[in-house]
């Protein structure tokens, strides 16, 4: 019992950078940039593997972010990885 905390505290030592002026990359799995913070926005463009991105702001499980280029938009925050 006294070890039920313990795969809450890992998932939060692991989890990907998500907090405003944070840098971080695109997953190896390319997701697309979207304009609203939800699975049904529309496509705006595909962020290569391990592309760098800002992230400005944050919707639940959603963050928005502005790529070194100045294009942005919302990803889950599931699809970056720490820089």
């Amino acid at each position: 019992m006294r070890y039920a905390a313990l795969p809450l505290i890992a998932g939060c030592l692991l989890a990907p950078a998500t907090f405003a002026g944070d840098d971080a990359r695109a997953g190896y799995s390319s997701p697309y940039l979207v304009d609203t913070p939800s699975a049904s926005g529309d496509r705006q463009r595909r962020l290569d593997p391990g592309e760098r991105v800002t992230i400005t702001d944050r919707d639940g499980s959603w963050v928005e972010v502005r790529t070194r280029g100045g294009d942005s938009g919302w990803v889950r925050a599931s699809q970056l990885r720490d820089d």
